[in-house]
């Protein structure tokens, strides 16, 4: 209109929560007193238009009559006064001013409408595998995703690619619910906190909307995850070091310390990075060591090798954190290694230095050994193995077990690597 537009009696908007009604007014928009705007359905299913959608668009100035109510919400240039007992559901804009008297202005969820699916956020799942996003409560129509399908249908190309990383393989993804897109992620992911996932610009709509995208109900925008809580409200899986190695070398000068760390853990859907030094206050050569230590790349660096040891080293303490895809660090643990004044052999007992066995199966252990580096030994030599019960405990506090009871785990006594535990001997 390029003129005031004024009304008297009530205005019935009749349509569904897809209608979007515009009024643009070039003069003044002048409500009576006691008028209404009502919103009707138009009979297609899809429920009563709502106040979100309504927009009064005046350059000049708004006047709401005595105990009149409107719907929508009002953009005006000037001012916008409400008398007395006036009521709008929506929301009021002015440029100048906004008057009321004993006026009242509804802001409920319900008035919200129908709009655009918000991203609300995104995060990584706890054991760091899956990505997280999520939307507002209004339920969307999942991009028109039906199962597992690739996540290009949904989300921008750039987020894709970081996705996908150095992979080649479609990044895929599934809605857990209307409100919640699920991204599962490969080892070769370069997503990470702090990274910045974007949707396919208009590809999600309102699950009750019947406009196709694009469209002014299609879902656009981004959102980053946080460096601090990478993982959203919840506790992210925290990654643990475990190393396991020989505690004992011999004085060989071709010796070799070697420590393993594949048995750690937590690191979520990439590997751990890892990263070893030499504890200086326990350590013999300790500077030396470390410039080596400090030439390993961290991701590649499960296991260490460190030859042409010093000579005159009798104990070397490494220390090892390692930290996962979601930039979590684990506890450092050490692990010392001694020197021996001769040539005795190395021993370890193969896998990680703590391990869970059920009482009703049989328990296998097997110790690994090699002789001295420097050993000068006779042809067919053989090391002989010799199993010893070192502490039983009853309990997760650690209290001792009584003598009779750890007397009473009796060990076969082979001279060999191998130790088999017969079931119930735990």
């Amino acid at each position: 209109w390029s003129t005031d537009v004024s009304f008297a009696l009530d205005i019935i908007l009749s349509g569904s929560v897809d209608d979007v009604f515009i009024f643009q007014i070039a003069g003044n928009l002048l409500a009576g007193s006691a008028v209404k705007v009502l919103l009707v359905a138009d009979g297609s299913g899809h429920g009563t238009p709502w106040a979100s959608n309504i927009i009064w668009q005046v350059a000049g100035y708004v006047s709401v009559g005595t105990t009149a109510h409107l719907e929508g919400v009002i953009l005006v240039k000037t001012h916008c006064a409400m008398n007395a007992g006036s009521s709008i559901n929506g929301r009021v804009l002015a440029q100048t001013a906004v008057t009321l008297e004993t006026s009242a202005i509804i802001t409920q969820s319900t008035s919200i409408g129908l709009h655009a699916p918000v991203l609300n956020g995104a995060a990584f799942a706890p054991t760091g595998s899956q990505l997280i996003l999520t939307f507002d409560s209004q339920p969307t129509d999942r991009g028109g995703m039906a199962g597992v399908g690739q996540c290009a249908l949904v989300l921008a190309a750039a987020t894709v690619t970081t996705i996908r990383g150095g992979g080649t393989d479609e990044p895929l993804c599934y809605w857990q619910d209307d409100s919640t897109l699920v991204v599962n992620l490969d080892y070769q992911t370069l997503l990470a906190p702090g990274s910045t996932v974007s949707l396919l610009d208009r590809a999600i709509r309102p699950a009750l909307s019947t406009s196709p995208c694009p469209g002014p109900f299609c879902a656009a925008g981004s959102a980053t995850i946080d460096i601090n809580f990478p993982c959203g409200g919840v506790a992210c899986e925290q990654p643990v070091a475990v190393v396991s190695g020989s505690p004992q070398i011999s004085a060989c000068p071709s010796e070799v310390l070697k420590l393993d760390a594949s048995a750690s853990n937590g690191g979520g859907i990439k590997p751990l990075a890892y990263a070893w030094r030499v504890d200086p206050t326990r350590s013999n050569f300790a500077d030396e060591l470390n410039a080596r230590l400090e030439q390993l790349d961290g991701n590649d660096a499960v296991s260490i090798a460190l030859g042409d040891l010093p000579s005159g080293g009798t104990q070397f303490v490494l220390l090892l954190d390692v930290t996962s895809l979601l930039g979590l660090v684990s506890e450092t643990v050490d692990f010392v290694v001694k020197r021996s004044g001769g040539a005795e052999p190395s021993l370890s007992v193969d896998g990680p230095p703590e391990r869970i066995a059920r009482p009703a199966l049989a328990t296998q252990l097997l110790g690994v050994a090699s002789l001295a580096a420097c050993w000068q030994a006779a042809k067919g030599l053989q090391i002989s193995f010799e199993w010893t019960v070192g502490n039983v405990t009853v309990s997760a506090t650690g209290e001792p077990a009584p003598s009779a009871l750890r007397n009473a785990l009796v060990l076969p006594s082979p001279l060999r690597s191998s130790l088999l535990l017969p079931p119930f001997s735990l």
